[in-house]
Order: C-alpha cells, then sequence, then structure tokens
C-alpha cells in the first residue's frame, strides 16, 4: 500500500512531463549518470558522478513530500568497494542479486553482489576475472538467477546475444540468433522466456525497441517493436513494480518513471520475496559502523610479562619478544614509534588504563594491533579464558584480566580495524564464548580493508603453551620475511598456523572476536615505501 501511496505521489506533485508524454520527471537533484533502480520498499538508488568524474552510488526516500537522501547497507557497500571507475548496475528480477558492471583505466570488471539468507548484502566478488569480452551494456539475469543475457564489444555479427552460465557465469552455454536485426545494444530479461532488446534491424539507421519470446521448440520469435519505449530511453530497467519502468536522459541525466508497455507487462512476473530489500530488521537492530576509508594510522600495544610477583610464574621470554615485535613493526611496517605502547610486566589495572586511554585517541580510519605475551589461564567452571598480569594470585582471581573485559574494550576503541595476537597459555578462549569462525579463505586487500574488522589470533587453543614460543618464532620470522606490501591477518596466520603445525604439538586459532563489531574486513600490515 505504501508503495502505490509512493507512485500517486509522485504523479500527482510533477505537472511538467518530460520529453514523452507518458514518462514521470523525478527531481533535478536525482540526476542519473549511468544506472537507476526503484527498489521494492520505493525507495531510488541511482549512480551519480561528480565533477572530477568520481563515481558515487545514492539512495533516495520519500518523505515529507519531497525525496531526501539516506544511505543503506547495500550503497555503503557499494561506495567503499567500487569507485575506482564508471560503474553501471543491473538487479535482478527478485532483487536479491546486482551485477555491477565498472569501466576502469584497465578495462572491465564485473562484479556481483547478493543477499545471504538473512536478508543481508554480502561483498562484491569479482566474476569472469579471466574474461577478456567487453559487454555493449549490463548483463542482464534471467529469471531464476542462473544466466546472464548480454551482447559483446567488437564482433562482427552483433546480431548475437550471448548467454553466460556456470559458476561465477564463466562458460558461454548459448548464443541465440537474431536474424533480422544487425546491431543489438542491449538486453533485458523481461519474463521467463522473454528478451527485451534495444537494437536496429537491417537496412535501417534508427535503434528502437523490441520484445523476443523464446518458444516452446527452444527457437525465438521475430523481433516486435515497442513503439512507446523511445530511443532516447537510456538506462532503461523494469522496476519492482510491473507497472513502472525507469530510465534516464542521457542529454540532461534527468530521470524518468515510464508506465510499462501492456504487451511487456504481460510478460513480466513478480518472484516471491520474503524480505524487503531495503534495510532488514535484523540490520536496523545492528549499530553498523561506517565504510573504512584508507589513510588511518597504525597504533600498537605491545605487552610482555615475564617477571611476575609469584616467582614461580616467571617466564624468560615475553619481554623479548615485545621489544623484537616492535623493532619489525617501526622497521619494517607502517608503524610510527610515537603511537607503540610497551608495556612490560604490567598489572591488570595497567593494561586497563591504557584500553581505555585509546578510547579517545583512536580514531575510525585507524587500526589498532594488541600483542600479548605471558600466562593465560582457562576456568571450566565459568567457561572464561583470562590474561595473567604480573600482580596475580592463582588462588585469587581479583587481579585476572577476563576475555569479557578485553572483548567489552575493544567494542569500545572505534578503529577501522582492531587484530589481537595472544601468545599464552588457553588463549584460545578468547573464541570460545559465541563459537570461532575460522576464515577459510582471503578477500581482496581493498574489500578487506574497506569493512571494520575485530579479529584474534592465537598460540593455542584450549591446551598450555611453552615458554619458548613456537608461535612468536614463526610470527615473527613471516613478517620480517614477508616481501607483499599489504598483508592481510588472515594470511599471516594461515602461514604462522602451516609452521606451528608442523613443528609442535599446539594448535593456533584464528577469528572473529565475536560481540565487538566485525563486519568481514580484516587488518592489512603495510609495508613502509623505501
Amino acid at each position: 500500500m505504501r508503495s502505490l501511496i509512493v507512485i500517486w505521489i509522485i504523479f500527482s506533485f510533477y505537472c511538467s512531463f518530460g520529453q514523452d508524454p507518458k514518462s514521470i520527471p523525478l527531481p533535478m537533484h536525482m540526476r542519473c549518470d549511468g544506472s537507476a533502480a526503484l527498489m521494492p520498499d520505493s525507495s531510488m538508488i541511482i549512480t551519480q558522478y561528480n565533477m572530477v568524474g568520481v563515481n558515487k552510488t545514492t539512495r533516495y526516500v520519500f518523505k515529507d513530500n519531497q525525496w531526501i537522501e539516506e544511505s543503506n547497507k547495500l550503497v555503503d557497500i557499494i561506495n567503499a568497494t567500487l569507485t575506482d571507475g564508471h560503474i553501471h548496475f543491473r538487479f535482478s528480477h527478485d532483487f536479491t542479486r546486482l551485477f555491477v558492471l565498472v569501466h576502469e583505466d584497465s578495462g572491465q570488471h564485473f562484479y556481483e553482489l547478493s543477499k545471504n539468507e538473512e536478508g543481508i548484502w554480502g561483498l562484491p566478488q569479482e566474476v569472469l576475472i579471466d574474461n577478456n569480452r567487453k559487454t555493449n551494456s549490463v548483463p542482464s539475469y534471467s529469471f531464476d538467477n542462473s544466466k546472464l543475457f548480454t551482447t559483446i564489444e567488437g564482433r562482427n555479427d552483433w546480431s548475437v546475444i550471448e548467454v553466460w552460465g556456470g559458476k561465477n557465469y564463466s562458460e558461454i552455454i548459448e548464443k541465440i540468433k537474431v536474424p533480422k536485426l544487425k546491431e543489438i545494444i542491449q538486453v533485458i530479461s523481461i519474463g521467463e522466456k522473454s528478451l527485451l532488446l534495444f537494437a536496429a534491424k537491417k537496412k535501417q539507421k534508427e535503434y528502437v525497441w523490441y520484445l523476443i519470446k523464446e518458444t516452446a521448440d527452444n527457437s525465438w520469435t521475430a523481433p516486435v517493436q515497442i513503439s512507446s519505449l523511445k530511443m532516447y530511453f537510456f538506462g532503461l530497467a523494469t522496476t519492482a513494480f510491473p507497472e513502472w519502468m525507469i530510465y534516464s536522459n542521457f542529454e540532461n541525466s534527468t530521470l524518468y518513471l515510464h508506465p510499462t508497455p501492456p504487451l511487456l507487462k504481460a510478460e513480466l512476473k513478480t518472484p516471491k520475496r520474503n524480505n524487503e530489500i531495503a534495510i532488514s530488521q535484523n540490520e536496523k537492530a545492528q549499530n553498523i559502523n561506517q565504510m573504512v576509508k584508507p589513510g588511518g594510522k597504525y597504533h600498537a600495544v605491545l605487552i610482555g610479562n615475564s617477571d611476575y610477583q609469584m616467582d614461580k610464574l616467571d617466564l624468560v621470554n615475553p619481554t623479548d619478544d615485545v621489544d623484537e615485535l616492535k623493532q619489525i613493526l617501526t622497521n619494517k611496517y607502517s608503524f610510527n614509534t610515537e603511537n607503540i605502547i610497551t608495556l612490560k610486566n604490567a598489572t591488570r589495572d595497567e593494561v586497563l588504563e591504557v584500553l581505555y586511554r585509546l578510547r579517545k585517541e583512536i580514531s575510525v580510519t585507524d587500526n589498532l594491533l594488541i600483542f600479548y605475551a605471558g600466562h593465560g589461564y582457562w576456568d571450566d567452571k565459568v567457561e572464561q579464558g583470562y590474561w595473567w598480569p604480573v600482580d596475580t594470585d592463582p588462588a585469587n582471581p581479583s587481579n585476572w584480566l577476563s576475555n569479557s573485559d578485553l572483548k567489552e574494550q575493544i567494542r569500545a576503541i572505534r578503529s577501522a580495524h582492531t587484530l589481537l595476537i595472544s601468545d599464552a597459555c588457553f588463549s584460545g578462549g578468547i573464541f570460545r564464548a559465541r563459537g570461532n569462525e575460522i576464515r577459510s579463505a582471503s578477500r581482496d586487500i581493498q574489500l578487506l580493508y574497506r569493512l571494520p574488522s575485530r579479529r584474534a589470533m592465537s598460540s593455542g587453543n584450549m591446551s598450555s603453551v611453552s615458554d619458548n614460543s613456537v608461535f612468536f618464532k614463526y610470527l615473527i620470522k613471516y613478517l620480517d620475511e614477508n616481501t607483499d606490501q599489504f598483508l592481510s591477518s588472515s594470511d599471516l596466520f594461515t602461514k604462522v598456523r602451516r609452521a606451528v603445525l608442523s613443528n609442535s604439538l599446539t594448535v593456533p586459532q584464528d577469528g572473529v572476536i565475536m560481540g565487538t563489531g566485525d563486519e568481514g574486513g580484516d587488518f592489512i600490515f603495510i609495508q613502509q615505501k623505501e
């Protein structure tokens, strides 16, 4: 009902119609320089470019008789990860997938975003990576999302439609020949077995819109012209509402709604959707951080506890480990000495005081590394892990530093990325409370950096670890020997874990610190430029 009211308001509010008397112009501040979509929640998502050609995707909602800008998670993801060129996009029929074509200096790149079972949009995944083909326009999803329809630039015969399928749409599974057409510029999937084409017939110069339909014998009908759709309908797309299509005027970037021609409306079918697309109730309830922009400082808190108040707890290496790690971070990576806090033989109060102070000092674009070497303990009765500061009494937990305390402090520090490295007995307990989500594969560095992360890696799971740490030995080794300018913590952990498993009986752990604001990114070690 709300959607129909919004459309009615649009119709009533604008009395000046565009070049086509049936088209409804939208406000000039909603100019469209690429693609546009009318979503199931009646919002508009539009690509726009500023004066220097930087791409921006904007979402508008209709409130108080006006269109106002209001972002959501999907738009934030696009603007954080796909800004290196001009982009054009097209949604699937059910609005659960989005195909994005990015024109960069290096050529065309193809990305797909999709919603998970909970209705939350994931990160862009590059598809057709090894494909040298260049499309004339954004490919269009089939009704069941299993295929993409498109045409290819540079072909001698432009009357062929390619159908891409298979994993990441990497295979050409079909070629559709349309004999009466000489050039097909754009393909739009309309229904289960119909395509809308922007094309020119043989011996004709003018491009117009045609409909073709698949027959029972898997052939295609002759093209039928849709006369109410005009040549200047740039970026034409179906919407979440069968009654309306959307397009922009290429000359002035004005955005228009246009009634769906009856012949096309008969072909359109709206897939069943479990959720409205804009913002799920689950997403509304979350406190989602802003996308991270590169350029923040690198901070570190390095804690090494060797000299305990109870002599029987003394360790040999942790304080030396802290010095060695600091030297690697400052000499090779983007850590300045003034942003590294070293705590040797620290008490519980000293650790908490530093973490509390960092709440004010660290910005949303900064990165924080927390390293701890010393004793750790797992209490089975309360299912809680602890660090043991130097003033620890094993018989009195009042001075122990619990995983819950650490999570609370990490959650309160609004960094872009926080990485906790714990080289202590039973340090795997940091993951225990909510389950250990081990990363199975590394994502593209740019995507990982631009989404907030709260991750940890530890020297062992729920077992004791020797004073002469094999974990730290290989941590330093791979940080020191790394030749990549950008090293994600997940890639670092993969190397360290493999070496530790081959040279000891401990099993290092890696995962998200649950409940602290992680959004799927990763901590990136950036080497200094020589």
